[in-house]
């Protein structure tokens, strides 16, 4: 069971993680775990890993001040602890960004559908 509220500034009590922050998480995790299946193909033994995911925001919309888009950049860092060198690093990264399934769907938009019915 996952709990989901809205920040403060939004209306909510900001009591559990809100729809944009799952959306990081399951981002983030997704990346990572890419970035460790290909060390993992490639026999590269990691000792730990860390992930960072970030979005740079503008609310402008949320408020009706300005149709810009809500999410101007999303940013992730992935470290990994290992002695693979740079050259490798930069194969992952690449790597990663085309078979993540998470980090695809959004590099190449995903059409929506949606409806609101009565329970």
């Amino acid at each position: 069971q996952l709990h989901a509220d809205i920040a403060p500034g939004f209306g909510g009590a900001g009591l559990a993680p809100d729809p944009l922050q799952y959306f990081l998480f399951g981002l983030g995790a997704c990346y990572a775990a890419t970035v460790i299946t290909l060390a993992s193909m490639e026999g590269v033994a990691l000792a730990g890993v860390q992930v960072v995911a970030e979005n740079h925001a503008d609310v402008s919309r949320v408020y009706d001040l300005a149709d810009k888009p809500l999410m101007e950049l999303v940013t992730i860092t992935v470290r990994v602890d290992c002695d693979a060198d740079d050259a490798t690093l930069d194969h992952w990264q690449q790597a990663a960004r085309e078979k993540c399934p998470f980090a695809y769907s959004i590099i190449n938009a995903i059409p929506l559908e949606t409806t609101v019915e009565r329970l």
